[in-house]
């Protein structure tokens, strides 16, 4: 059809570029503040969101990915099929182009049980209210 688009997300590489443009907005703002990013938390889809921020942030930072424990494909470094409730990512894929030998400091596993409460729990910590900022699917600490 010529009138479709393909984005190949797990491919393009405009994909990182994307992402490290709001992760340049972020930082600018956190280095007007003088405030240092110990850690940057994402839920794992194509890992170009990730990518990006890691291209953007500091070297001091650390990373850790969320995987639903149905699709920890990273995790386990097997593609997986598992059916999960979390939408944007756990697509279940471990060979992940755009994180190929860049280091992830953690990987956390969530069950679908556990999801909303944990949510919950991060929108409620008093210390993280002050650090959220709009990067698709992520939160800095």
């Amino acid at each position: 059809d010529n009138n479709a688009y393909f984005v190949n997300q797990f491919n393009n590489i405009d994909n990182i570029h994307a992402q490290e443009i709001f992760a340049k907005e972020a930082k600018e703002e956190f280095d007007k503040e003088d405030i240092k990013i110990d850690y940057y938390v994402d839920f794992i889809g194509t890992g170009g969101a990730l990518a990006g921020v890691m291209n953007v942030f500091d070297q001091t930072t650390k990373y850790a990915i969320i995987e639903p424990e149905n699709a920890a494909a990273y995790k386990s470094g097997e593609n997986t099929e598992g059916a999960h409730i979390i939408q944007g990512g756990g697509y279940g894929k471990c060979d992940l182009k755009f994180l190929k030998d860049r280091k992830i400091d953690k990987i956390i596993t969530i069950k679908d049980e556990d999801v909303n409460k944990t949510l919950d729990d991060l929108i409620n910590a008093e210390w993280l209210e002050k650090r959220i900022v709009n990067l698709p699917s992520s939160v800095i600490l």
